[in-house]
C-alpha cells in the first residue's frame, strides 16, 4: 500500500507523541525514585510527604525538595531554617536544637539517655558562638560539629571540653570519665559515636538490674 504524504505526516505525529509520552513516563519514574517517604514538622504544620534523598549535608541549609504524592510531576520546596523535625526512610532523624543565640538543624546519630547530634554548618568558635553561615562539607574530623545532649543540656564537642563537662553529660559513669581524661581529642572524636552507644547500653543494663 502506497502511503500518501498526509499518511506519512500523521504517522510521524503519532510517533513523536508516543515518544514524548514514553520519555515523560521514564523521566517521571527516575525522578520519583529519588524521593522517599518521610515527614516534615514546622511550627505551623506536620507534612507527611516524599522527601528527596540526598547526603546529610543537603538538609542543613537552603531549600529542601519534597512531594505530597510520589506521582506529582513537580516538587515543592521548604527552607531548612523553617524545619523543626525531619524524618526520611533509611536515614537518621533531624531535629532543630538551640545553641547560643540561634538554632540549628542537626542529625541525630545516637538516641538514648545521652544523644549525639551533628550539624554540617561551620562557623562555631571554641566559645560556643556562631560566626558565619558557611557550610562544612569536608570529611575532616576537626571540622565535624558534634553535640552531646542530655535532657535540656547541650554541650558542643570541642577541644575545650573539660572533665566537668563530661560529668554533666555522663554523671554516673566514672569509667567513662577516666577514659575521656586519658584519651587524645582526635581519638575521642573518632570514637565518640561508639562511646555514647556503650554508655547508653551500660546505663540501660544497670536500670534493668535494679528493677
Amino acid at each position: 500500500m502506497k502511503l500518501t504524504k498526509l499518511s506519512i505526516f500523521l504517522l510521524s505525529l503519532i510517533s513523536i507523541n508516543l515518544y514524548a509520552q514514553t520519555g515523560g513516563l521514564v523521566s517521571e519514574e527516575i525522578q520519583s525514585s529519588e524521593y522517599k517517604p518521610g515527614k516534615i514538622v514546622t511550627l505551623k504544620d506536620t507534612i507527611k510527604c516524599f522527601i528527596i534523598d540526598r547526603g546529610y549535608e543537603y538538609y542543613f541549609n537552603g531549600n529542601i525538595k519534597y512531594k505530597l504524592q510520589l506521582s506529582d510531576s513537580k516538587s515543592l520546596k521548604i527552607k531548612s531554617k523553617d524545619i523543626l523535625h525531619l524524618e526520611l526512610d533509611g536515614k537518621a532523624h533531624f531535629d532543630r536544637l538551640p545553641y547560643g543565640l540561634q538554632s540549628f538543624l542537626m542529625v541525630k546519630h545516637v538516641d538514648g539517655y545521652v544523644k549525639l547530634y551533628e550539624t554540617a554548618i561551620d562557623g562555631f568558635d571554641d566559645y560556643g558562638t556562631y560566626s558565619n553561615g558557611g557550610m562544612n562539607t569536608t570529611n575532616n574530623p576537626n571540622l565535624d560539629r558534634f553535640f552531646l545532649v542530655r535532657e535540656s543540656l547541650i554541650i558542643k564537642v570541642s577541644r575545650r571540653m573539660s572533665g566537668s563537662d563530661i560529668k554533666k553529660i555522663f554523671p554516673d559513669d566514672n569509667e567513662f570519665l577516666k577514659q575521656f581524661e586519658k584519651m587524645d581529642y582526635q581519638k575521642f572524636l573518632k570514637n565518640i559515636k561508639q562511646l555514647v552507644i556503650d554508655y547508653n547500653n551500660s546505663i540501660k543494663k544497670k536500670a534493668e538490674e535494679n528493677q
